[in-house]
């Protein structure tokens, strides 16, 4: 017995529905593999780096950063930095002068800042890697990479002598 034409077009419509949705979990491992890599590089690396909106509020931020900051943990420092400008960066417009530079540039690099630990005491924070501006050219968040640089005598770091 024949099967019908219209049981052969909705065996084939099933079939090319079950070979989609097989190529479509291909797709998902793979980005979830991709992101768990990202994840371990962001949460193991050894240079702060936090993901901030342009209105200054910590998104994410990985141990380096928390401990360079004073914090325990990077949950506790996204809790408690609301205010990047004013709680992170001893001089709030350096954040401005991050961005303007991003915006004109399309990248900042080696730029040295001033920056606030949690209980207040001051140290410099390289950015020393590239920020990167997204494609469309506004962005709505920055990842951002610095370094602690240890002050010698006197407090001013090797580059300000």
């Amino acid at each position: 017995m024949r099967k019908k034409p219209a049981c052969v077009d909705l065996e084939q419509k099933i079939k090319a529905l079950e070979e989609e949705a097989v190529k479509a979990r291909r797709v998902q491992d793979a980005l979830k593999k991709s992101e768990e890599r990202f994840r371990n590089l962001f949460d193991n690396a050894v240079e702060g780096m936090y993901h901030t909106t342009l209105d200054g509020r910590l998104v994410d931020a990985n141990m380096a950063f928390a401990r360079m900051t004073g914090y325990e943990s990077p949950q506790e420092a996204i809790n408690d930095m609301t205010d990047l400008a004013n709680q992170l960066y001893a001089v709030p417009d350096d954040i401005k002068k991050i961005v303007d530079l991003l915006m004109q540039k399309g990248y900042v690099d080696n730029l040295e800042c001033r920056m606030h630990r949690r209980d207040g005491s001051i140290f410099w924070g390289g950015h020393q890697r590239p920020i990167s501006l997204p494609r469309e050219r506004r962005p709505l968040h920055l990842w951002i990479c610095c370094r602690y640089h240890r002050t010698q005598a006197g407090g001013k770091s090797s580059q300000e002598k």
